[in-house]
């Protein structure tokens, strides 16, 4: 499928299914890299006018050590309420190399590792434990939780970066660590480009602030005794977060090179309190407890042995808490009201019985999905929801009785149109399956007019809803930014038709879309 720009349309346009593509010696660009069936196109766009595997190299592993992709699954130690509670267990360690594209090593980059895995606090989640590369680019990170873990780095000259494993949409970017053991070839390749961002951290009064970590996107650095800061960051726009103990998170926006950025961090509120069973006043361990300002932040915490919780880094502003457990659900008495730097008094927040429900999200063929969530809705009880974990294992905690509908989201792969009621009586429920399909596909480039690939396109495709079927279930997906090559994909599609465009910060959104029919074992020609 080519598509050339005059101006702000589209001429010169043919749709071709990626399989006639591979007899076409001048398409070979564009050929179907394999992977899903259903590929329905592969096109090129072209503007007028203006991944791959990373693996351990062939060092020895030490002992207890994995590689990124062993499946090995060894016992972690269980928490209070029987769910698998990952600060209990011996810590794990992940190591790899940095290196540029020719494989050359990158001494001296930032690599940091942290963890949004559920079940966690949000101090745990902002946390980063972050080392230096050496002289032929390897680092080893130990002390980390036994949860999914995402790895970045970013080095002065290049454009961060993260790990990955597998090309295009559906590369992992997690990788799994096991209690007591090293996860090894978590590697991480950076592209040469990067501009040099600086910036300050101060409090309210205007003094420096030292020790803030400080991230934008895959880049992080700490802030000096004066609060000075460098990144290294994609030249552009860029979007700066700083965080440090005792104040909010802070952030601004702005441009680099050329800006010097200043973050002016507030005192935190912090709330705190204990959650306990409404039958007996037990002491609740392990519960999740949520605080949210309405229509703006969110934040939780853990409680420990004795119920306890503290969740700081708050907005001042009126808070609804709310805590799951594996055995129990419960709210607050009311909205906890906090002032500028204020710690509250003691909230006690009792646990109504609740269950929970565990099961898997899987794709079609066996794999275990990677990105994604369920949720469970009961019009007359609520809904509750949880993420998609390690091998695709999905943990609701506190559902309350009720016949709840599943609504499943795997991260570029089509959920059922429905599946098997969830019946919660007296009992928690597990081994659930929620499977899901790979779905339709298109693939393909974004070039300059003479040909050159072009970066930084966002490619999108949306649905052309019939009106005979106003009511039928519809996708929509979106493309990573286009890398140098050009090279996009847009996967997890339900049959139908499409319209595709393409747009970046530096040319206008092509209008009108390209019509792309994805009817399943159709092939598609359409030209305007």
């Amino acid at each position: 499928m080519t598509l050339c720009a005059a101006g702000r349309g589209w001429t010169n346009v043919q749709a071709r299914r990626s399989e006639d593509l591979q007899d076409d010696p001048n398409d070979t660009e564009v050929r179907d890299r394999g992977g899903d069936r259903g590929d329905c196109a592969a096109l090129v766009v072209v503007v007028g006018g203006a991944a791959r595997r990373v693996d351990g190299g062939a060092r020895g592993r030490r002992r207890g050590e994995r590689r990124a992709g062993d499946s090995d699954r060894p016992a972690r130690r269980r928490g209070e309420a029987g769910a698998l509670d990952p600060r209990r267990a011996d810590r794990s360690t992940i190591s790899g190399r940095v290196h540029a594209a020719d494989g050359r090593g990158i001494a001296g980059a930032t690599v940091c590792a942290g963890s949004l895995a559920p079940g966690l606090g949000s101090e745990e989640q902002a946390a980063r434990a972050c080392t230096t590369s050496a002289v032929d680019g390897s680092y080893r990170i130990e002390g980390l939780l036994p949860v999914r873990q995402f790895v970045h780095a970013s080095a002065p000259g290049h454009v961060p970066g993260q790990y990955r494993a597998g090309p295009g949409r559906r590369a992992s970017t997690l990788a799994t660590l096991r209690a007591g053991q090293e996860t090894a070839g978590i590697d991480v390749l950076l592209a040469a480009g990067g501009v040099e961002l600086k910036g300050v951290v101060r409090d309210l009064s205007g003094g420096e602030l030292e020790g803030a970590l400080v991230s934008s996107g895959f880049a992080y650095a700490r802030s000096g005794a004066d609060g000075t800061f460098t990144l290294w960051v994609a030249p552009g726009e860029a979007y700066i977060e700083a965080h440090h103990d005792g104040y909010v998170k802070g952030w601004m926006m702005g441009l680099a090179p050329g800006m010097t950025f200043e973050i002016a961090l507030t005192p935190e509120s912090v709330l705190v309190g204990r959650v306990v069973r409404v039958e007996d006043g037990a002491p609740l361990a392990g519960a999740s407890v949520y605080a949210e300002k309405h229509l703006d932040t969110s934040a939780q915490a853990v409680t420990d042995a004795d119920g306890n919780f503290r969740i700081v880094g708050l907005k001042p502003g009126a808070y609804g808490l709310e805590a799951f457990h594996d055995e129990a659900y419960g709210t607050g008495p009311e909205s906890a009201v906090l002032g500028l730097g204020e710690t509250s008094e003691p909230i006690v927040i009792k646990a109504h019985p609740a269950f929970l429900v565990e099961g898997t999200v899987v794709i079609a063929g066996g794999e275990s999905c990677e990105r994604g969530w369920v949720r469970l809705v009961d019009k007359a009880v609520g809904a509750r929801a949880g993420q998609v974990e390690a091998d695709g294992l999905v943990r609701i905690r506190g559902v309350l009785p009720g016949t709840y509908e599943a609504q499943v989201e795997c991260d570029t792969y089509v959920a059922e149109p429905s599946y098997e009621p969830v019946a919660v009586v007296d009992a928690a429920i597990r081994g659930l399956r929620w499977q899901v399909q790979r779905g339709q596909a298109i693939r393909g480039r974004v070039v300059l007019s003479g040909g050159t690939g072009s970066r930084g396109f966002h490619v999108g495709a949306e649905p052309q809803t019939d009106a005979a079927a106003a009511r039928a279930r519809t996708t929509r997906a979106w493309s990573e930014p286009t890398a140098e090559d050009g090279r996009f994909e847009l996967l997890g599609l339900l049959p139908g038709r499409y319209g595709v465009s393409a747009s970046s910060g530096d040319h206008p959104r092509l209008e009108p879309p390209l019509e792309v029919d994805c009817s399943k074992d159709r092939t598609s020609r359409t030209s305007w």
